[in-house]
């Protein structure tokens, strides 16, 4: 499934079976009964205004409105839909497995090439921002750290352990971490560092990454989990 924290002190969770809202003590399911087009939620995002938007397979984006989910957003562009992430300016990004687009409006704009990306079918599986406001989108292609003004792109060439980009974070002196599917990487000041099982992680399939209050970086894989 997909988490997502939830500010009212909970958490949700996307499934194939629907999106489930756990609060501290309930829990509940919401299905196509309750306004979800399908009952497949992939990305689950809650926005600095406390909007919490649901990507639904296969082309569908909606938000929470209290106690039901509307749908805003059903067209072509949004087949499939694999991230959300707000900016630091208040930029809504959503990835799908084909493109990148951003919110203007409520009409979809498509950003897939100024990030450095021209093939189809290139997935955007998680977006993230650092400490100086550059912007990074993993895809299934490599890694794209955009300024606003170019974009630098990263792959297996570069030295980073897989193209496939699942997992990012940036943690708090400055690096960013990437979760691949071929091991894990940090990139700090440009020069790239590679982690595999030949140095002790569970696995080389990196899920999920997180940074806790004493700078721990817990690592979650498919085979194990980790901290460092």
């Amino acid at each position: 499934g997909y988490l997502c924290p939830y500010r009212e002190g909970g958490m949700w969770v996307g499934t194939n079976e629907g999106l489930v809202r756990m609060m501290p003590q309930t829990l509940r399911v919401f299905s196509k009964a309750d306004g979800l087009p399908e009952d497949n939620v992939y990305p689950i995002y809650e926005d600095s205004g406390g909007r919490v938007w649901a990507g639904i397979w296969e082309n569908s984006v909606v938000q929470f409105e209290g106690r039901n989910f509307k749908t805003i957003l059903r067209t072509q562009e949004t087949y499939y839909p694999s991230s959300f992430f707000e900016d630091r300016s208040g930029r809504f990004w959503m990835g799908t497995i084909d493109h990148l687009y951003y919110f203007d409006k409520g009409k979809l704009v498509k950003f897939t090439e100024e990030v450095g990306f021209s093939a189809p079918q290139t997935e955007f599986s998680v977006i993230t921002q650092d400490r100086d406001n550059n912007l990074w989108f993993g895809t299934s292609l490599g890694l794209s750290r955009y300024s606003g003004i170019q974009a630098t792109v990263f792959t297996k060439k570069d030295g980073l352990p897989d193209d496939y980009i699942i997992a990012l974070l940036p943690t708090a002196d400055g690096k960013i971490w990437v979760g691949t599917r071929g091991g894990l990487a940090s990139i700090e000041h440009g020069k790239i560092k590679t982690f595999t099982t030949a140095d002790g992680l569970a696995s080389n399939y990196i899920r999920g990454l997180y940074e806790d209050s004493d700078r721990v970086l817990w690592i979650g894989s498919y085979d194990g989990g980790d901290r460092k």
